[in-house]
């Protein structure tokens, strides 16, 4: 069956018996022996399960695969490469977790314009105004239309998958200047951002564009008092915690004017079909020493261990111990229902995608496991996701040091890690199952012998 991308492997009698899917989580996780950090068979297994999806998908996609599990039960696991990874566009949760800290602190409010707060620090760029980037209509847009990707501000990201073949110009000037960073007046300034004009009115679409990102930074930097836009510390997103959780943070870390190679990063490689390149070239483009992966500042400049990156989705979105959020401000940025239905309904809430409904689960839309929400991440060289599942209390992380135009490799291996994870909580029979990409963005994972 592997020929069809299924990956079975028999569990043991003490993952096999029966618990209720209704019992609450904390006696399932007690009944397991996990009450205590890694500690029991069941959790020893659960390593050696995750360990062995790592080896298989690495093989799989001739590629360093690093996975991490966080829940609130203390118990974290990882498996796979345990060395630093570029996060690329999971950085965008980051980011908007540290505004929605402001918004609850009153600094700032989602529905206001934010054009008074950003155009000073414009000016200090010598960019002058939103206004006078984008038109009139910049003066419309609020935080809420930043993080949900509904403002209209024109992307600095050329990347254009479709129709085939994919081009992306702002790659090829990347990789032809490989030493160039690109700060955040360098982007705003690029023809195709600052052509005067929003793309649609804000609020009127949704249009994924990192510059949105970028804009938001600078409001970050405002709000904190920095000096100047690299000035601004973006690991203060995690002051809220004890100093016993913040230790636990040693390892991330958010680059500008650098290169993987000098974060320390796993090497990376680009082995996409953009701009006429041979996707099936091997090792593929070597990203280590550009440092424009880095270009994109507050929308693309996480750096860490899985490990690191999976306990930040968790105590972002978590059920327990210390948050870095208040409840108010996770239901703002988690996707939202139709209106007049229980369907979970919407692609991408704030500055968070919704993986319910992007075929990551292999659960059914009415099962409450289905619910999963988070952020993907693809950069030159790297594609990851990132996911926080409410239906068992964790987050899992999972990065790869290639870049491919599927992007298929992080959620694939999610796929089979979530669903052993899920059967391990539930304590039934991993179901066995198949990933299938289905557009740029989703996929299907499909299990059968799926336990009700």
């Amino acid at each position: 069956m592997e020929g069809r991308g299924w990956l079975t492997v028999p569990v043991s009698p003490a993952l096999r018996r029966h618990r209720s899917a209704m019992a609450p989580l904390a006696a399932l996780l007690l009944s397991l022996g996990w009450a205590r950090h890694e500690a029991g068979a069941e959790a020893r297994e659960l390593q050696a399960r995750l360990e062995q999806i790592a080896k298989f998908k690495a093989a799989q996609y001739d590629c360093a695969i690093s996975i991490a599990v966080e829940m609130g039960s203390g118990l974290s696991l990882s498996a796979g490469d345990p060395g630093v990874f570029v996060w690329g566009s999971v950085t965008k949760l980051v980011t908007g977790a540290a505004l929605m800290q402001l918004v609850a602190a009153g600094k700032i409010e989602l529905d206001k314009p934010v054009a008074p707060l950003v155009d000073p620090s414009l000016a200090r760029l010598g960019l002058d105004s939103m206004a006078s980037l984008f038109g009139a209509e910049a003066r419309l847009v609020t935080l809420r239309h930043l993080l949900s990707m509904k403002s209209g501000i024109p992307d600095y990201d050329t990347a254009t998958p479709f129709p085939l073949p994919p081009t992306d110009p702002f790659r090829a000037d990347v990789y032809a200047h490989p030493a160039d960073t690109f700060p955040p007046a360098k982007l705003l300034n690029l023809s195709w951002v600052r052509r005067g004009r929003l793309d649609f009115s804000p609020g009127r679409n949704f249009s994924y564009s990192s510059t949105n990102f970028v804009l938001a930074g600078l409001m970050l930097s405002s709000l904190s008092g920095a000096s100047s836009w690299d000035a601004y510390e973006q690991a203060d997103l995690l002051s809220p915690l004890p100093q016993a959780r913040q230790a636990q943070y040693a390892g991330i870390r958010f680059s500008h004017g650098s290169t993987p190679a000098a974060e320390g990063a796993v090497g990376g490689f680009d082995r996409t079909n953009y701009n006429g390149a041979n996707a099936s070239a091997r090792p593929g483009v070597d990203v280590s020493s550009i440092a424009g992966v880095f270009g994109g500042w507050t929308a693309s400049d996480l750096v860490g261990p899985a490990a690191v990156v999976a306990r930040l989705v968790y105590d972002v979105f978590g059920a327990q111990g210390p948050r870095l959020l208040a409840a108010a401000q996770v239901a703002e940025m988690v996707p939202k229902a139709k209106p007049g239905t229980s369907e979970f309904g919407s692609i991408y809430g704030l500055a968070t995608f919704n993986l319910s409904i992007m075929g990551v689960t292999g659960q059914s839309l009415l099962s409450p496991f289905s619910r999963a929400y988070g952020h993907l991440g693809a950069t030159y060289g790297y594609d990851s996701i990132v996911g926080y599942f409410p239906g068992i209390d964790a987050s899992i992380a999972i990065a790869s040091n290639i870049e491919t135009d599927a992007q298929i490799q992080p959620s694939d291996t999610l796929c089979f890690v979530y669903n052993a994870l899920l059967a391990a909580v539930r304590g039934v029979p991993e179901p066995k199952c198949a990933f299938t990409k289905r557009s740029y963005f989703g996929g299907s994972c499909e299990c059968v012998n799926h336990p009700p």
